[in-house]
């Protein structure tokens, strides 16, 4: 799906993940449109040299603000993937 949603906080607190995956019992249902209200076990963010700042500085702290189990950015110039597992993941 492009350009889902997740809605941390219903239109308050959201974030357009390049990736993310949730496990079959957390997520029972695909919702109906783009918006996800359910917390993501897992996100990717490509990190590119414009928005590599904001999903560091951003986008990372509220994703382990909110109990994303783990978050993966991946820079393709650099050719590296980074992997982080939260202390706050449900």
């Amino acid at each position: 799906m492009d350009e889902l949603e997740v809605q941390f906080a219903r239109d308050t607190e959201v974030a357009v993940p390049d990736n993310a995956g949730w496990r079959r019992e957390c997520l029972a249902r695909f919702p109906c449109d783009q918006r996800f209200e359910v917390v993501p076990d897992w996100i990717c963010e490509v990190l590119s040299p414009s928005t590599a700042k904001h999903n560091r500085i951003v986008k990372m702290p509220m994703h382990a603000r909110y109990g994303v189990a783990f978050l993966w950015p991946v820079d393709s110039l650099a050719r590296t993937l980074e992997t982080y597992a939260s202390a706050n993941r449900k």
